[in-house]
């Protein structure tokens, strides 16, 4: 329904928002079969209860609960710690209204208990009010259940049989030296580009190598994207694809335009059954203009904040660990951003840092944190005695530069320091 209003100046006219019953978004809890070996698919439903006049988009998260999230092995599913969308186009009907998350899980021989892991809705963004959380909550959550399809072996006993027993002198037990090593890895993918057309990527890169501390050759690859629009996580546009196999590409399509994205690739070797330690990972800018290289912008394209120099650990404890780094050089000043204030542009320099940790032995993200700044040399202690981290804990710490709140593209490229307890 359109309300015109009449004025000196003449008429303007205005949408109201639409009207009637509530549109729902629901889910339920589903249950699979582990699996011995192999990956097998837990399909979460997603749905929406009518049409909306408007696009709508929620956040699925899928948590550890009882099972484990990871990429390495003794995994039971693979662990998603940063939000993938649940799209419903607008004016959608039939099929469109009910969309699938999926979560990989994965198969072992272990005998256990059944496990299980939280699927999290959040985050709804839609212009239609009708729709909303069924029962009017602001996140959903459902139950994914592993079923344990292991059996323990039988045990039989045979009656005891009367022995005689020699006693001799015991022998010197032999002196062994214990060595410690890293696992073996693939190697990082290397040699990562983008290939844009209007609102469709294609991500290619080449294998980087035979593997790290012995020999793991890249049989797949585990590809990511995310949209650099807001302080704080970048989130994923697209669904983490499967593992790739026997292909060194992929395309991802639905980007919306003039947008800064970030992609990023996982190596996988199943000789090992690893993931690479490291990333290969870069920034491309989508535009509706024809088809061509992502890298090569034009001048006038919005550049990101130069990244951190002289990152490094200071000091590390099994409960903190102190970080220091540079701060960035100056941007170019012939690169704005729309960012203004009083009648002129702000240069794309930096305001402020942007520092995560992880625990790389479980996914977990343990410190996530934004804070502004203009000092050149720059020091931060982070606390993790709640985390109980024991020697030997493999953590990585990534520090990013972030420009102007109004800029399209805040983040500069991140730096990271790995490093053991």
């Amino acid at each position: 329904m359109t309300v015109v209003a009449f004025g000196l100046s003449g008429a303007a006219s205005q949408e109201l928002p639409p009207t009637g019953a509530e549109l729902t978004i629901s889910t339920s809890d589903v249950s699979v079969a582990e699996g011995d070996s192999s990956k097998t698919d837990m399909n979460f439903t997603v749905t929406l209860s009518g049409s909306p006049s408007h696009e709508v988009r929620v956040s699925a998260e899928a948590k550890s609960r009882t099972a484990t999230g990871g990429y390495g092995a003794g995994r039971d599913f693979i662990h998603y710690y940063r939000f993938r969308q649940v799209v419903f186009p607008a004016n959608a009907t039939g099929a469109d209204l009910s969309q699938t998350v999926t979560v990989s899980v994965l198969g072992d021989t272990v005998v256990e208990e059944d496990e299980t892991l939280i699927l999290k809705l959040s985050n709804l963004r839609t212009n239609d009010p009708r729709v909303k959380f069924a029962g009017g909550k602001r996140k959903l959550k459902a139950t994914g259940t592993i079923i344990n399809d292991d059996s323990a072996p039988v045990i039989t006993t045979q009656p005891a049989v009367a022995t005689e027993i020699i006693v001799q002198a015991e022998p010197t037990p032999p002196q062994y030296q214990l060595q410690v090593s890293e696992p073996v890895r693939p190697s990082t993918p290397s040699g990562l580009t983008v290939q844009k057309d209007n609102d469709t990527a294609v991500i290619s890169w080449s294998s980087g190598g035979s593997g790290v501390g012995g020999n793991c050759p890249s049989t797949g690859y585990l590809v990511r994207v995310y949209e650099n629009s807001k302080l704080g996580h970048p989130e994923p546009v697209a669904k983490e694809s499967e593992i790739i196999t026997g292909a060194t590409s992929w395309s991802v399509s639905s980007l919306s335009a003039g947008v800064w994205y970030t992609a990023e690739v996982y190596a996988f070797g199943s000789a090992c059954g690893n993931y690479s330690a490291n990333r290969a990972t870069t920034r491309f800018l989508t535009s509706t203009s024809s088809a061509g290289t992502v890298d090569a912008l034009s001048p006038n394209k919005l550049l990101a904040p130069n990244p951190v120099r002289s990152l490094q650990v200071n000091t590390s404890t099994s409960n903190q660990v102190t970080i220091n780094w540079m701060k960035p050089l100056n941007g170019n000043s012939n690169i704005r951003c729309t960012y203004t204030n009083s009648g002129g542009n702000h240069a794309n320099t930096t305001i402020g840092y942007k520092y995560y940790l992880e625990n790389l032995n479980t996914g977990k993200m343990i410190a996530d944190v934004f804070f502004t700044s203009s000092e050149a040399s720059l020091s931060k202690v982070i606390d993790f005695s709640g985390e109980n981290l024991g020697t030997g804990s493999r953590l990585r710490v990534t520090v990013f530069a972030v420009t102007y709140m109004a800029c399209d593209n805040k983040w500069s490229t991140g730096n990271s320091f790995t490093w053991r307890i």
